[in-house]
């Protein structure tokens, strides 16, 4: 199954330094992912889609707005998944990092200063 980008909020991917986790997914309409991180609390489909532990050996997963997909299966009793093998691809079409952030900043300072949103 492929959930694609819901348009309902920008948190696509996130890497949370303070727990060196990859997060993708999470949080309501124009939420930022933060407020789920610090929340006590969340909504049944404001989850994160995907997060990753450090060593990238294990993770976990719940029912999120920004693909409106549900959370992965996991084993009986267990509220984490093994990773066993990890295929990474990229889509950005730039030469470097720093060609890839202009863009980034360029896209949220269009988000950030508009009423723009993609759908």
């Amino acid at each position: 199954q492929m959930y694609p980008w819901s348009g309902q909020n920008r948190n696509v991917q996130r890497l949370e330094s303070a727990e060196a986790q990859l997060i993708i997914g999470g949080g309501g309409p124009d939420e930022d992912v933060l407020e789920i991180v610090n929340a006590d609390e969340s909504k049944d489909d404001h989850g994160f889609a995907l997060v990753l532990a450090p060593e990238l050996e294990t993770g976990y997963s719940n029912a999120c707005l920004t693909f409106k997909s549900p959370s992965l299966p996991v084993m009986k009793g267990e509220d984490t998944f093994d990773i066993f093998n990890m295929e990474v691809w990229t889509l950005t079409p730039m030469n470097d990092i720093d060609q890839a952030e202009k863009v980034e900043y360029g896209r949220r300072f269009i988000f950030d200063n508009s009423n723009f949103r993609e759908e």
